[in-house]
């Protein structure tokens, strides 16, 4: 045996998969494919000024991104696209929405949508010492 600072390679990561997999059926856990969903705000343009996009996982969809254009926040249009990607994820059957946010950036704009916080990693970012916040809402 030999232990290396190497990265994987493709081929190996696909076997460990496969063994995550194989964990999950030995206890009973279905293999869900994860989908990635998404919506897109654009201007008159074509240019974009708003996105909403993640992944499912189980009965959950992680929210990767939510971002508006800075010229355009405030206006409503991160709630538009939220409660769309909300809606969208809902009638597939996921029961919870959740992502990480930064401390000093959103979540107050989260927490008025419905979003509870369930989580705080304290001087998260080296730059002030702001913390990530986890927030999750029941569908």
């Amino acid at each position: 045996m030999k232990l290396l600072d190497r990265l994987i390679t493709k081929e190996e990561l696909a076997e460990i998969y496969k063994d995550f997999d194989a964990i999950r059926i030995k206890n009973g856990v279905p293999v869900v494919k994860q989908e990635r969903h998404e919506f897109t705000y654009i201007d008159d343009d074509g240019k974009i000024i708003g996105i909403a996009t993640g992944l499912t996982d189980q009965r959950y969809f992680f929210l990767t991104d939510l971002w508006v254009d800075e010229k355009y926040r405030g206006t409503g249009i991160g709630g538009e696209l939220l409660a769309m990607l909300e809606d969208k994820v809902r009638a597939n059957g996921i029961a919870y929405i959740w992502t990480w946010t930064a401390e000093y950036e959103a979540p107050e704009c989260y927490k008025k949508q419905g979003y509870a916080e369930f989580a705080t990693l304290p001087e998260f970012f080296v730059k002030n010492g702001y913390g990530r916040v986890g927030l999750v809402k029941k569908l």
